[in-house]
């Protein structure tokens, strides 16, 4: 049975979600809110989109194509769309700022979930708040009980799955991001954007910091220069015979590098750098479907009780110590030897820090 998703916000992201979306047959377009009449929607979907609507109309509150009448609504207040009436499992949100409200809106008008497509700006506030999802990266942290979740930026998108893709094949021990051109002029800070992708990445957290590079606005319009954002990534990792060739082959299958540099620094420890495009907004669309997908039905397990608390009643445990009946009766209790509570074993002291650049003398 298809999945029921509305679409709000239907600038460049939306409409390219939209073209994704209306071939799949797992989604069902129930509906799209913008501030732009229909008749702006179909100019746009002609001739601001890859692929040509050569059947698009437009009429009074509709636009319809390939034998299919999709419904618009101008809402501004989000709580008041037919969601409900509509059946809407879906809503996915791409007009931004990100922010629990905005998605409470949408559930308060009956939307089942919601997925938030946030400007690069929103990072800090939603990091604690809100589920920072990448596909690739850490999708499967959705539970079935989140009914709202967000996806960064494109930068931010292929950032982190880079990062995923060297700490698999490399531990990072640390590591700096930066990230340049036209989209860093939107991003709050580099601190931000490290923070976030820590947070998609947990094992990474302390070990990663951030940059962003404005470049000049071009004399006299103010706008910033260069059509596509770029990221560089400067780490220290832990390997063996890791080379430039086999560093490639590694991430080739997320992302694809326009240079990338191995130096040895120590035993199994090396200085890496790589450079890369940020992925193109087409893509990124494709991306935000498959998210939309995994979210429509994760594959996730019930939610974790929160810490500190019991998995059933509520109420604690008592603990067997060596010397308790219990323990006594299991023959677990050894003279002279302490067991640690619950059976836990030892924390492995963290690796100690080393200076990113450390070029041998």
């Amino acid at each position: 049975m298809a999945v029921n998703i509305a679409i709000n916000g239907f600038g460049l992201i939306g409409r390219l979600v939209f073209c994704q979306l209306l071939g799949d047959r797992a989604f069902e377009i129930a509906a799209i809110n913008d501030s732009a009449k229909p008749e702006l929607l179909t100019y746009l979907l002609k001739y601001e989109t890859p692929q040509p609507f050569a059947d698009l109309v437009s009429g009074p509150g509709f636009i319809s194509l390939k034998g299919k009448t999709i419904k618009t609504y101008s809402e501004t207040d989000l709580s008041k769309l037919p969601w409900k009436k509509l059946k809407a499992d879906l809503v996915i949100d791409c007009t931004g700022p990100a922010s629990k409200d905005r998605a409470a809106a949408h559930l308060a008008a009956g939307a089942k979930k919601i997925l938030l497509v946030p400007p690069s700006a929103a990072y800090p506030g939603i990091a604690a708040a809100l589920p920072l999802i990448v596909y690739g990266v850490n999708e499967k942290t959705i539970t079935h009980t989140d009914r709202i979740i967000a996806a960064p930026s494109p930068a931010v998108s292929g950032l982190a799955s880079l990062v995923k893709a060297l700490n698999d094949f490399a531990p990072i021990r640390s590591g700096i991001l930066t990230i340049t051109g036209g989209e860093a002029a939107d991003a709050n800070t580099g601190a931000g954007i490290s923070a976030a992708i820590s947070n998609m990445i947990p094992e990474l957290q302390g070990k990663l910091t951030g940059s962003v590079m404005i470049p000049n606005a071009d004399s006299g319009t103010g706008t910033q220069a260069g059509p596509r954002s770029a990221f560089l990534l400067t780490a220290a990792v832990t390997g063996k015979n890791i080379t430039t060739e086999t560093l490639n082959r590694a991430l080739k299958a997320r992302v694809d590098p326009l240079r990338t540099l191995v130096l040895p620094i120590g035993e199994d420890l090396y200085q890496i750098q790589i450079a890369a495009l940020c992925i193109g907004e087409d893509v990124y669309a494709a991306e935000l479907v498959k998210i939309l997908k995994y979210f429509a039905e994760p594959k996730a397990g019930p939610a974790k009780p929160a810490a500190g608390t019991a998995a059933k009643s509520g109420a604690t445990k008592p603990v067997a110590g060596p010397k308790t009946p219990a323990a006594v009766k299991a023959g677990t209790a050894k003279k002279g030897a302490q067991r640690p509570a619950g059976g836990a074993k030892p924390v492995n002291p963290a690796l100690p820090r080393k200076p990113l650049i450390n070029f041998p003398k």
